[in-house]
């Protein structure tokens, strides 16, 4: 009797086993007959190998293209590589950091700027881009190398599609010439590569007191070229001196204003005097003067530290006549209070 009962539970196990094992083939083909789609590497196809999605491909891009990017693509973008200078980094001279992107703001297809949660921002403004840090001057970068400065995107389009779209919208905007320069570059911080892409020069503001001068915190001054929000400085005399960079071939105002609106009032002495000009290797502006005024300003054309041949036609001189302003605010060349 107990060998019938082993006998009926292995066979009654042989027929369940046989039955899983049939239900496990049944379920795959039917799994295989209503299946649709495949995936093939970086596409999904159907059964009968037509492409029904190609998958987004993840690549760098250089900046030169942000500004030309779908929104829908920027919102990926999460981290920035940058590689800035370092005198501390020996032997190189330079370091590679990853920022995070906290923020983008695109202003049109040739200007975008990236908040950084570190408080810095990134711009690629008109061909040119750099990082401003939250203390200092800001940074220039390389433009269209991949391996200096790039982010990450993914996206359907090619990155050599992307670049030709970047290349048309500075060309409408009338800065092809500036593009083709920066597609010509090898080395991001290459010694030439700040002066033939971004055609910038070093200068500095210097604002002095003379001997005369009282309440100096009323001394107010402000630099703006090319009536851009990103080329102004502004800041208080207490005889100080700023260091900037300016686009050569910019047009820039400089002016001065007393923030007290009374021409310093009640001052002894010849009057006030406060001095400011924009100095650089090889031309300075000249000078802005306030005696008993409350406003006063100066227009000139960013020159380039090359030749005195260059300056003369840039009419950059450091003799220049000052500007003094009258009562009236209205300003015109003397020489410069005894």
């Amino acid at each position: 009797e107990k060998r019938a009962w082993r006998r009926a539970v292995v066979g009654l196990s042989c027929v369940v086993f046989v039955l899983l094992i049939a239900m496990c083939v049944i379920s795959i083909a039917v799994a295989i007959a209503f299946k649709d789609a495949y995936t093939m590497q970086a596409t999904l196809v159907d059964s009968n190998a037509t492409i029904l999605k190609v998958a987004s491909a993840e690549y760098q891009v250089p900046l030169i293209v942000a500004p030309i990017l779908p929104l829908a693509t920027l919102e990926t973008v999460q981290t920035m590589t940058l590689t800035i200078p370092d005198p501390t980094a020996l032997p190189s001279g330079k370091v590679t950091v990853v920022e995070h992107v906290s923020r983008v703001r695109l202003v049109s297809p040739t200007r975008i700027s990236f908040s950084l949660l570190s408080g810095a921002e990134l711009r690629v403004w008109d061909g040119e881009a750099y990082l401003q840090p939250v203390v200092g001057s800001k940074i220039s970068l390389c433009k269209s190398d991949v391996t200096c400065s790039a982010f990450r995107i993914e996206d359907t389009n090619s990155i050599d599609s992307y670049i030709q779209r970047a290349d048309d919208a500075l060309q409408e905007a009338g800065l092809s010439s500036r593009r083709a320069r920066q597609l010509a570059e090898e080395d991001c911080l290459a010694p030439t590569g700040r002066e033939s892409t971004k055609r910038m020069v070093d200068a500095k503001i210097v604002c002095e007191r003379t001997l005369s001068s009282c309440n100096a915190d009323q001394a107010s001054w402000q630099l703006t070229c090319n009536n851009d929000p990103y080329l102004t400085w502004n800041g208080v005399c207490f005889d100080a001196s700023q260091d900037i960079e300016l686009p050569i071939n910019a047009n820039c105002i400089l002016s001065a204003d007393d923030e007290a609106g009374d021409g310093w009032a009640g001052c002894v002495g010849v009057g006030e005097i406060f001095r400011m000009d924009i100095e650089s290797t090889g031309w300075s502006t000249g000078g802005v003067y306030l005696k008993n005024a409350k406003f006063g300003e100066m227009i000139f054309t960013v020159g380039a530290p090359i030749t005195d041949a260059y300056m003369s036609r840039m009419g950059l001189f450091s003799d220049l006549p000052v500007v003094d302003v009258g009562p009236d605010g209205v300003g015109f060349p003397a020489s410069p209070p005894p």
